[in-house]
């Protein structure tokens, strides 16, 4: 009996970095499996995980990627993010940018060969409000693949959107 002790003390010493994770709360749950399609309601407000993504809001990241409850920090984990709504544009495309410092930020729509259709140079002003919407018209736009590039403090995210027409 004593053999069998000593020699589980001996592994758990020896693996003792990956046993604390266990013990005090990994950054994802090893018991539970992620879960892509785990339906959560579609508000945006980022969080940042303790693995260093950013997730839509804390039940994508806690339901759809198994982080653990309280693993993630609420705001994304680099200097901005932004969410685009609706994906299917007719006229206007909404997208709202959460900055965590004030400044400025350059949106450039493109199509899929690569001509500019729309940049403009904003300000974010307002650090009080979690995040600020913006609008842009884009009902002169042909139907079609378009990317969206935010630019902001030496930071680059792209994101896809389809313009559709309703004739």
């Amino acid at each position: 009996m004593k053999r069998l002790l000593i020699l589980l003390l001996f592994c758990l010493l020896a693996n003792e970095s990956s046993f604390a994770q266990f013990i005090y709360a990994p950054c994802k749950d090893p018991l539970k499996v992620e879960n892509i399609t785990y339906y959560c309601y579609e508000d945006y407000e980022p969080v940042c995980g303790c693995d260093g993504n950013t997730y839509r809001n804390y039940c994508v990241a806690e339901n759809q990627y198994a982080l653990n409850r309280g693993n993630y920090n609420f705001g994304p984990c680099t200097n901005f993010d932004y969410d685009l709504s609706p994906n299917q544009v007719v006229d206007f495309l909404r997208f709202k940018i959460y900055k965590k410092k004030a400044g400025y930020f350059i949106v450039t729509i493109y199509d899929v060969f690569g001509h500019i259709y729309f940049t403009r140079v904003y300000a974010y002003n307002d650090l009080n409000a979690k995040y600020l919407p913006f609008e842009i018209t884009v009902g002169g736009f042909e139907q079609g693949l378009y990317i969206m590039e935010i630019i902001s403090d030496n930071e680059q995210k792209i994101k896809k959107f389809f313009k559709v027409n309703l004739n």
